[in-house]
């Protein structure tokens, strides 16, 4: 390696050590991924509906959402808003 270069930039590395490495970051980030999603199934039913509430509008307001013991029980006033052009 020459003087001054970083790690990685001069550097020969094998074909199946570089394989590893990106293989490695791929794994890393799909087992975030799927993390992020198990996160999903462990939400309560109410905000589970009220996230496909809000899927389905699109485009629009949700003027009051109503919360007992920390979960939504009641959107009052959905106005959907349809984009024209």
């Amino acid at each position: 390696m020459r003087a001054g270069a970083q790690f990685g930039q001069d550097t020969k590395v094998a074909p199946g050590v570089q394989f590893a490495r990106t293989g490695y970051k791929q794994m890393k980030k799909q087992i975030e991924h799927q993390q992020k999603l198990s996160h999903l199934h462990q939400l309560h039913p109410a905000w589970l509906a009220l996230i496909k509430h809000c899927q389905e509008i699109g485009f629009g307001e949700i003027e009051r959402i109503k919360i007992q013991s920390g979960l939504p029980v009641l959107v009052e006033k959905t106005t959907q808003r349809i984009k024209l052009t």
